[in-house]
């Protein structure tokens, strides 16, 4: 059971999430290629990865983004690291 508080703070930023979800879209649909959470955090002008790296895994399981088969080198931390780009397959249907 989730508490009420918890509720309550969720619905208060929910407006903030659904904007964030768009942008990170928008981002997407401009790059036009598969990008890394770090690339739309940075296109984004956003500092903590939290504020995006959340969003676009819901935008997967929602459908509208999928992961690619490539990995990339992160260019920070050097990791491999998953990159993300629209669901043609999703797209095709609206």
């Amino acid at each position: 059971m989730v508490h009420k508080n918890s509720v309550e703070a969720f619905q208060e930023i929910k407006p903030d999430i659904e904007k964030r979800r768009r942008a990170i879209l928008d981002v997407y649909e401009k790059e036009g290629r598969p990008l890394t959470d770090r690339e739309v955090c940075c296109k984004l002008c956003f500092t903590d990865m939290n504020m995006v790296r959340p969003r676009i895994t819901e935008l997967i399981y929602k459908g509208l983004l999928r992961e690619c088969a490539e990995r990339v080198k992160d260019f920070l931390t050097e990791k491999m690291v998953r990159t993300v780009e629209f669901n043609t397959k999703q797209l095709d249907l609206f």
